[in-house]
């Protein structure tokens, strides 16, 4: 009999032990409440769960205001933050308003119906149901109301949510895994997330934003958010699958530490949660994922893989000197915008010269960049100025051409505001050479078009002095946006670059080193650098 006592008091003193656990930590709760949702599958923990647990903390306490997570899929992602978040708040603030959005309104619904099962449960009720009621002509799927005030309700990105607010917004997934292809779709996302979304706050001052998502390209709502993040208002916690050491992720001071949280992982492709996604799993995820880009983006948190999607950055070598070679022939190529006021409507211009090695190959070099959201008067002045001096390339800043940096051939690609800038240069006597790309198939048959010569490294980009480690800032620009592609914000440079090495592979001048023209000057140690 005493032993049945005991066994009780023992039972008893543990229920109440792991009650006061999980209402002062949100990890806690997770790993309690587990069952209900996931039935008898065994928790598996790792230590990024409570990784985004205790930031996710931080935001509901106040420690941080803004926070973006980037994980890949099949970690646990959706569940901590879209299904056990609301139950845990509302213990001990039941008051607090949370609004969901998510690019599907199915997937928002679906996570709202398993955080309304928490509540609604046994285990839940005989916890905390005296610290609120859910109201009963306020429990719908799409909504549900607490007797406190508190609201959780769900949208999607498409919808408007006219007059419905919170005081933490959270956005699960804002962009779908097919947005990667989309441009007018992810376009679409951002202005969602500009206009509607931004004023959701029930109070500007307080409210508090949680987005959680995977990657799919450059320019979707994590992209944006970190572009635009001039103040350092957003703390970002990147969860790679496999690490990276040269993109670790650094945080903030959670509460009740004295060190800033930093990805706990050491050594380069350590996996994430490796007792629940080991490498037998990953290689699974990674067929079905497919191309590299989903991999990169979905998986590692990038919008292109890290050497480089279709172009590679291996492909292009450093000149590593401080004056650019013996240049034969200079040649600039412009891609022009259909309008300036268009988010991410550069126009752009890159000047190459053509240049021998020592092995008698024609190789390319970049010899500078401009882009500038410009209307045409504008647009028109600059390319005069390029034309006569390539170096010339500040809009506000002009300088006297000098007679040794004048461009030879003047290539435009022949669309958008690009005809009118043909026409009025001519009449100035300038001689620009019109590039019909349509002639070539979109701008991803095109880059394809031009590989073979970028694999034989025949375009040099120029290093920076005086220790030749990085590129100079132009070249680095252009060197991000032709890896990133066809996933970067922006695609000008990269057509400036496919119409030069067109023009110049088809008229004859840069051939592939291998072609039968080339192989009398093969030495053995032609992979060597020549300097």
């Amino acid at each position: 009999m005493a032993s049945d006592i005991n066994a009780r008091q023992i039972e008893i003193a543990t229920e109440l032990l792991n009650r006061a656990k999980a209402k002062e930590s949100f990890y806690e709760f997770v790993k309690q409440a587990w069952p209900l949702i996931e039935g008898k599958r065994k928790f598996v923990d790792g230590w990024h769960i409570k990784a985004v647990c205790d930031h996710v903390q931080a935001v509901i306490t106040g420690d941080i205001r803004n926070l973006l997570v980037n994980q890949p899929p099949r970690t646990f992602k959706s569940g901590v933050i879209s299904v056990f978040l609301v139950p845990w708040v509302w213990i001990r603030w039941p008051e607090k308003k949370f609004l969901y959005s998510s690019y599907a309104y199915s997937l928002a619904e679906r996570d709202s119906i398993k955080a309304r099962h928490v509540i609604k449960s046994e285990w839940y009720q005989r916890r905390w149901g005296d610290s609120f009621k859910i109201v009963a002509d306020q429990d719908k799927l799409s909504k549900f109301t607490n007797d406190k005030s508190g609201v959780r309700q769900i949208c999607s990105t498409t919808s408007s949510t006219t007059g419905e607010g919170g005081d933490i917004l959270i956005c699960d997934d804002p962009n779908a895994a097919s947005d990667a292809s989309s441009q007018a779709n992810r376009e679409a996302t951002i202005r969602w997330w500009t206009t509607t979304w931004a004023s959701r706050g029930n109070e500007a001052k307080s409210v508090c934003r949680i987005v959680v998502q995977q990657r799919v390209a450059e320019d979707d709502i994590s992209g944006y958010i970190l572009k635009n993040d001039k103040n350092h208002d957003w703390v970002h916690l990147l969860l790679p699958m496999e690490f990276e050491v040269t993109r670790k992720a650094k945080t903030v001071k959670l509460p009740n530490t004295d060190i800033i949280w930093q990805d706990p992982r050491k050594v380069d492709g350590e996996l994430l949660w490796p007792d629940q996604v080991g490498p037998k799993e990953l290689q699974i995820l990674k067929n079905d994922l497919g191309s590299s880009y989903n991999i990169a983006g979905q998986l590692q948190q990038r919008p292109a893989p890290a050497g480089g999607g279709i172009i590679k950055r291996s492909w292009f070598p450093s000149w590593k000197f401080s004056s650019p070679p013996n240049i034969e022939l200079v040649i600039q190529s412009w891609d022009t915008a259909l309008e300036s006021t268009k988010a991410n409507a550069y126009s752009a211009c890159c000047t190459f010269g053509i240049f021998t090695d020592k092995n008698g190959l024609k190789n390319v070099i970049l010899l500078s960049m401009y882009r500038g959201n410009v209307e045409y008067p504008d647009l028109r002045r600059m390319a005069v100025r390029m034309f006569h001096d390539y170096r010339d390339d500040n809009i506000d800043k002009p300088i006297k051409p000098s007679g040794y940096h004048k461009v030879d051939v003047l290539l435009i690609e022949a669309k958008a505001s690009g005809i009118s800038l043909i026409q009025d240069l001519t009449r100035a006597g300038l001689s620009p050479t019109r590039f019909d790309p349509t002639k070539y198939g979109d701008k991803i048959q095109r880059v394809r078009l031009i590989t073979h010569i970028l694999e034989n490294n025949r375009v040099w980009l120029p290093a920076k002095p005086p220790d030749f480690t990085r590129l100079r800032s132009f070249a680095e620009i252009c060197a991000y946006e032709y890896s990133v592609f066809p996933n970067g914000t922006s695609r000008d440079l990269v057509d400036c670059l496919t119409q030069v090495i067109i023009r110049l592979n088809t008229g004859g001048w840069l051939l592939n080193s291998h072609d039968p023209e080339y192989e009398e000057y093969q030495p053995r140690y032609i992979d060597k650098p020549y300097y």
